[in-house]
């Protein structure tokens, strides 16, 4: 989520539609209310898809795969409008638009005297990766790459999404999952 949004929209959104040939204009700020407006209906989407579904992991795997379809769609476009543009960072939003549904899933891997304490950190831990996210992105970019932005996005959205899918995969499933136990 942090990764989309803190770098693929907010650091580099602009610079990313000028490699696409984007002339008429996108503005930073749109980028953000689009991809906030994606992640909106995301979130009630994968809410949605995990109760029809009857899996948490299901629903967060359907959303992986929508991440990764939407990256390599938006760093793969040339040529388009400033409204198309917008329209892709709106489907970026909607693929990360999973955050309650993984919230809500990471709570309950814990009893109910940490169920809280759970809820409130994991998020904390999310937020705390993006310096070694932004680490990576500059050995990548500087180093690697030399300079090639499309490049070092689209093998750093690899790294992370195969350590999220390890990590999914590992993952227990808590959909139906009795929640009245303490933690010993």
């Amino acid at each position: 989520v942090w990764f989309i949004i803190g770098f693929l929209i907010s650091k580099d959104g602009i610079n990313i539609s000028k490699l696409m040939g984007i002339t008429d204009g996108v503005k930073q700020n749109f980028l953000v209310l689009f991809c906030y407006a994606g992640l909106v209906f995301g979130d009630v989407m994968s809410g949605t898809l995990s109760q029809v579904l009857r899996s948490r992991k299901k629903a967060i795997t359907i959303f992986y795969i929508m991440i990764i379809l939407m990256v390599i769609t938006y760093l793969n476009v040339s040529n388009i409008s400033s409204t198309v543009f917008y329209m892709l960072i709106f489907g970026l939003g909607f693929s990360v638009g999973f955050w309650a549904l993984f919230v809500t899933n990471a709570s309950e891997q814990f009893g109910t005297n940490l169920r809280s304490t759970a809820a409130n950190t994991i998020p904390n831990f999310i937020r705390g990766s993006v310096p070694l996210i932004g680490l990576l992105f500059g050995f990548l970019y500087n180093d690697v790459f030399d300079g090639n932005l499309i490049n070092t996005y689209l093998v750093l959205t690899v790294i992370i999404m195969s350590i999220s899918a390890i990590a999914l995969y590992f993952l227990k499933e808590t959909f139906g999952k009795d929640m009245d136990y303490l933690e010993r």
